[in-house]
């Protein structure tokens, strides 16, 4: 069985770290994402993920990714996830509000193939990046519209523009 698209599915490369995109759209697939590939990486080894709040959605849930997110991940990288009309400051800030400490852990790219660039460059030998929210979705909302989006071919783009990873 191949799997599902979008459902913890990796994208090979031959880097040495493993490159994942699911549909995590919820605290709880969120959580369940993040346990189960922190329960697989080594202890040497990051856990990097990169994700986002759709706009003009349920409000409450943000703060509970967020703390998800700092809870599991060693690299949180908070990007745009269908904004629709919403300001991505409002959603970042939703995101971070229950966080203590914000640190150098997390980190808030904008522009979401710029966010799985930059969770790609980051990555070593043995580390996970996990892009979620998207998954097998085709498409990215801003304002009104629908825009191409894949976050496969976001990170196999990445990994053909950061011909330099360690």
């Amino acid at each position: 069985f191949p799997g599902v698209p979008g459902r913890m599915e990796e994208v090979p490369n031959k880097l040495g770290f493993r490159t994942i995109v699911d549909f995590a759209h919820t605290p709880n697939a969120l959580e369940n994402v993040l346990k189960t590939l922190r329960s697989q990486k080594v202890e040497s080894s990051s856990l990097i993920v990169v994700f986002g709040c759709a706009g003009l959605r349920d409000h409450t849930k943000r703060p509970m990714m967020g703390e998800i997110a700092t809870k599991y991940a060693d690299k949180v990288i908070v990007t745009a996830e269908d904004p629709r009309t919403e300001k991505i400051e409002n959603i970042f800030q939703d995101i971070t509000s229950s966080i203590q400490d914000l640190g150098s852990k997390i980190l808030r790219v904008d522009d979401r193939q710029k966010a799985i660039e930059k969770a790609i460059g980051m990555a070593k030998k043995g580390d996970i990046v996990v892009i979620t929210g998207k998954g097998h979705e085709k498409s990215m909302c801003f304002g009104k519209t629908e825009y191409p989006w894949s976050d496969r071919e976001a990170i196999i783009k990445s990994i053909s523009n950061n011909v330099g990873i360690h």
